[in-house]
């Protein structure tokens, strides 16, 4: 219905997590068992925890000389659904929504809590930005950055994203102190707009006679503020300038400050308003997300060898941006998640986590702990407070190597192996391989989008790539070419000879252009005055025509009518 759409922001970004059942249970393959400080081999689980969890990672067994079995864990995938790079493509498809939203109606974003990740992603989509001053709009927490950087940089997610950066930077159109005031300001753009798309402009009357003069005159220079809203004179009286008193709102005041912008009312009709104060050039450029929803040609993210993407970087070119035309790969040892494992274990295997798995996993602190009950029991005070000690002194000893496992365990959630399991790639590609295998999957798609074109063409506006897709699929499927085996639809060769001999589905094309012109034809039937002009219209067709298609159009035009 092409409605206004206000978006209020308040949210902690993409949904993190890690696989509780394998948390619980998992064990550590010590490089020595007595002594679990000089470090870890692996992670893995039981054979007895593994027939109860096998289905939540990806492990392979290993035989050790004592003839031990243990499943090495290679990647977690988890049995819930909603732990990592899932909800990114979740928050592409947000994405891809809101971007296109804007291209499509008004949007309006009022940052009345704190935004994080794809929320900051969409506030910056939806290009006009309301941000009440003291809530920030940020990528990530300021401690995950410091935790990344090393050393305490930040001490606020306001030096990352409040109005100081925001409002100078461009993102941010307004600043309000409050949601009373950013709720006004919400008004008030709206008063600026129709209430719909190609509807009327809200014009109203003006409390400002359009018929009077403008009454500020620059003397040195022009003060583009006060020609737009006028201004006080040395004495304290208003001048008024070009447009409706008390109505300019500025917007991206501190951002390109040579350039002033904003929204008006002249004579009660609401006007965009672009003033310079010196002689500059303004530039625009679109969000990748734009140009990648947009983009009618083939698109193929590849994640190559030892790279990353995470968080935003990934929302930005995720798939369901543009599910019609981007396919998602990633290389063997790719990483994918929402936060780096540093990060993740700052928030999903803190301290005390550690601490627990400690008590589950090391002997020592096992068999301290029993020894510390059984003391409890006893009222051995002095003892209690020995092996307290103790306790907390092992603890100390193992919590680097504890956190290195908790590292490894988060970065197992991270795989290209993840990714696949997940469905938000397409296809784990090895590198080697990668030229071969993307040449071979660009000119299936080349050939898939030339016949699309052809299908559409035949079928008219109403069929979408998805459906053009099905079409072509079901045809192929059902010719001796394939002879209805699914596997086929994978074999490029036998794509290529079907598509090329046009008598595969010419008939197929034949039935959609009838169905187009059907409904051509229904449409011009449900209006009497496009029925009364119908028979001119045919007439002025037929005498553009060749002779001899004429001839044959009316030899069939007689068969129809009899």
């Amino acid at each position: 219905k092409k409605l206004p759409l206000i978006y209020l922001a308040a949210n902690s970004g993409a949904r993190i997590g890690v696989a509780e059942e394998v948390k619980a249970c998992f064990k550590v393959g010590w490089s020595n068992e007595s002594s679990p400080e000089r470090g870890f081999q692996y992670v893995y689980l039981t054979p007895e925890d593994y027939t109860k969890i096998g289905s939540s990672v990806i492990a392979h067994e290993m035989k050790l000389a004592s003839g031990e079995s243990r499943w090495v864990i290679d990647t977690i995938v988890g049995k819930e659904d909603g732990l990592g790079v899932e909800n990114l493509t979740g928050s592409g498809a947000i994405a891809g929504a809101y971007s296109r939203a804007y291209k499509e109606t008004f949007t309006l974003t009022y940052v009345t809590g704190r935004t994080v990740g794809i929320g900051a992603y969409l506030a910056r989509l939806g290009m006009r930005c309301i941000q009440r001053l003291d809530q920030p709009i940020i990528l990530t927490g300021f401690s995950a950055l410091n935790k990344l950087l090393g050393r305490e940089v930040y001490s606020s997610h306001m030096q990352l994203g409040g109005p100081k950066i925001m409002a100078t930077n461009g993102v941010v159109h307004l600043t309000v102190s409050d949601d009373l005031e950013g709720v006004s300001a919400i008004l008030n753009w709206l008063s600026c707009i129709p209430p719909h798309i190609g509807g009327p402009l809200p014009i109203l009357n003006p409390s400002d006679p359009p018929e009077r003069l403008v009454e500020y005159l620059p003397e040195n220079s022009c003060d583009p503020r006060a020609a737009i809203s006028g201004a006080l004179d040395s004495s304290g009286n208003w001048k008024g300038g070009i447009f409706d008193r008390d109505s300019f709102v500025e917007t991206l005041e501190g951002w390109a400050r040579t350039v002033v912008t904003g929204r008006a009312k002249l004579g009660g009709i609401p006007v965009g308003i672009v003033a310079v104060e010196t002689q500059t050039v303004m530039q625009a450029g679109s969000t990748i997300v734009e140009n990648l929803r947009t983009y009618k040609q083939p698109v193929f993210v590849y994640i190559p060898m030892m790279g990353e993407l995470r968080g935003g970087a990934w929302v930005v070119v995720d798939s369901r941006i543009n599910s019609d035309h981007i396919e998602m790969y990633a290389e063997r040892t790719a990483k994918g998640n929402v936060l780096e494992p540093e990060g993740m274990i700052e928030i999903k295997f803190r301290a005390k986590e550690l601490l627990e798995c400690m008590g589950r996993l090391d002997q020592q602190l096992i068999n301290m702990k029993a020894k510390l009950q059984e003391a409890k029991s006893n009222g051995a005070h002095a003892q209690m407070d020995s092996l307290q000690q103790q306790i907390r002194s092992r603890e100390k000893q193992l919590l680097p190597v504890y956190t290195q496992i908790a590292t490894k365990f988060a970065e197992l959630h991270d795989t290209s192996l993840r990714m696949a399991a997940k469905g938000v790639i397409k296809e784990v590609v090895d590198w080697d391989r990668s030229r071969s295998f993307f040449y071979r999957r660009l000119r299936r798609r080349i050939a898939e989008s030339s016949l699309v074109k052809i299908v559409k063409d035949a079928a008219g506006d109403q069929l979408s790539h998805k459906s053009a897709m099905d079409l072509i699929k079901k045809w192929f499927l059902d010719s001796s070419v394939a002879k209805g085996r699914e596997d086929a639809w994978v074999n490029d060769e036998a794509f290529f000879s079907w598509k090329d001999d046009l008598g595969n589905y010419s008939e197929k094309l034949q039935e959609l252009r009838v169905q187009k012109v059907l409904l051509q034809l229904m449409n011009i039937g449900n209006s009497s005055s496009d029925i009364q002009t119908l028979p001119q219209g045919l007439a002025a067709l037929l005498s553009k025509m060749e002779p001899s298609s004429r001839k044959q159009m009316v030899d069939e035009l007689r068969k129809v009518l009899g």
